[in-house]
């Protein structure tokens, strides 16, 4: 164990996770705000690990100050994943196009949309608009998903050919009015014509 770990007595997270899933014989890959400070969006650095698997679901894991929190997923994607060197061998980790629509989805796991707004505020820098077009196509993301991060990117963060991806994407789709804020009322809320979103929230940033 490298010296500066132990009087901890317990690694990182990211230098164990890669054995510690192929000894569980689960496909994994760290994702949201994990992937995101691997990206550099690390303003908000995570009090925890957060690692994406697939079912059945697994139990939080929290030893010696060390929190890992497991994000499930019905099918592992193909694409949108990269490999991190690290001290001690790989990590998986979520591109940047795929940690980004995690969070939108996920959004309830990291601390809302006023959270997941101020980490794609860094995180947009590290999005390619080719990239994101290809991963959309390669990807079934839900239409829910995609209209709201959709809205994010156009109307809170003003990332226009970002979000023109995004929206030429859902031309080719079927979808409906949904609420931006998932879990609250949308009914006297104005609709947003472009991304049929109910906007029953106003999206605020930390910087």
């Amino acid at each position: 164990m490298p010296p500066e770990y132990s009087e901890r007595g317990i690694l990182p997270p990211p230098l164990f996770v890669n054995e510690l899933m192929t000894f569980l014989d689960k496909p994994y890959y760290a994702g949201l705000l994990s992937a995101a400070a691997m990206h550099g969006a690390g303003h908000q650095q995570p009090q925890e690990f957060f690692l994406v698997t697939v079912k059945p679901a697994m139990r939080q894991i929290q030893c010696k100050g060390v929190l890992i929190n497991f994000i499930t997923k019905s099918n592992m994607p193909q694409t949108g994943l990269e490999q991190r060197k690290t001290d001690t061998g790989f990590i998986t980790v979520s591109g940047p196009e795929l940690t980004a629509l995690d969070l939108v989805q996920f959004e309830n796991r990291i601390g809302g949309l006023n959270r997941v707004t101020t980490v794609l505020e860094e995180l947009v820098e590290k999005l390619d608009a080719t990239r994101l077009k290809e991963f959309l196509t390669k990807t079934n993301v839900a239409t829910a998903y995609l209209q709201r991060f959709g809205f994010i990117l156009g109307e809170a963060l003003a990332m226009q050919k970002l979000a023109g991806v995004v929206d030429v994407h859902l031309q080719s789709k079927e979808y409906y009015r949904i609420a931006l804020k998932p879990d609250a009322p949308k009914t006297g809320y104005r609709m947003d014509k472009r991304w049929k979103v109910f906007v029953n929230t106003t999206l605020e940033s930390d910087f």
